[in-house]
């Protein structure tokens, strides 16, 4: 993969991050939490209603989860930006390590939980960023033997 093409696919994931956060604290703010109601009653299968979103305590579950997802976002958008655009080595070993954290401690709380299907979403989502930054380094290496 060319670097610039990597470059765009990290500056979508983190964008793609940005907005799914947002989607978090929207639903929040605005009370309408129908399709996250629908997601936490995926992850524990059946489909039967059971979880929700609707508890003050679950509420700032999502709010603080969204501005993580945000945070997050912002972040790795500014490490393609000002780091991996210049030196992807760097920029991909802090991205690749954040990423690599989040996934295994995410998915291990959430198996724990018996969200196990979590640990099956997780997982795209960590392809997101890791194939650009994976695919980027195998060319570059290739590229310099």
């Amino acid at each position: 993969m060319q670097h610039t093409t990597a470059v765009k696919a990290l500056k979508g994931a983190s964008i793609f991050t940005i907005v799914m956060g947002a989607a978090a604290v929207l639903a929040v703010i605005t009370g309408i939490t129908q399709p996250f109601t629908f997601f936490f009653d995926a992850m524990y299968l059946p489909l039967d209603g059971q979880q929700s979103l609707g508890s003050d305590t679950e509420l700032v579950l999502a709010a603080i989860a969204g501005g993580i997802m945000i945070g997050f976002g912002v972040m790795a958008l500014q490490i393609t930006n000002h780091i991996y655009t210049n030196d992807p080595a760097l920029g991909g070993h802090i991205l690749r390590l954040g990423l690599i954290t989040w996934y295994l401690t995410d998915s291990t709380a959430s198996y724990a939980a018996g969200a196990w299907i979590n640990v099956l979403l997780n997982t795209p989502f960590l392809l997101l960023f890791l194939v650009p930054i994976q695919l980027n380094k195998t060319a570059s290496t290739a590229q310099n033997a």
